[in-house]
């Protein structure tokens, strides 16, 4: 298994009502994507982090494969989610991938 984690900084002009309207619809469509996505086996998005942490929203998703990870980043349904939900928002993406051992 693969494992994907992305963490998101939200824009600075954004008021705490539509962080967390962004929160949401990240939330929902993301969560949405498993089963539809091949090789794509669970994705959890956290919105409630610490006090300390330097993001606003992290994203863990599981993946069969790193082959399975690679056909998701230009899956149209990725893609649109990245570009209606994600990328308006944020100014800082930070991206970790990994095999499970």
């Amino acid at each position: 298994m693969v494992k994907h984690i992305n963490l998101w900084k939200y824009r600075e002009e954004l008021t705490e009502e539509q962080k967390a309207a962004v929160r949401q619809g990240m939330k929902e469509a993301f969560e949405a994507l498993p089963g539809k996505i091949p090789g794509m086996v669970s994705c959890v998005i956290r919105t409630e982090l610490g006090p300390k942490s330097n993001a606003d929203c992290m994203m863990e998703c599981t993946f069969e494969s790193m082959e399975a990870l690679e056909a998701y980043r230009g899956n149209p349904l990725h893609m649109e989610i990245a570009v209606s939900k994600v990328r308006p928002y944020t100014i800082d993406r930070l991206g970790v991938d990994y095999e499970e051992q």
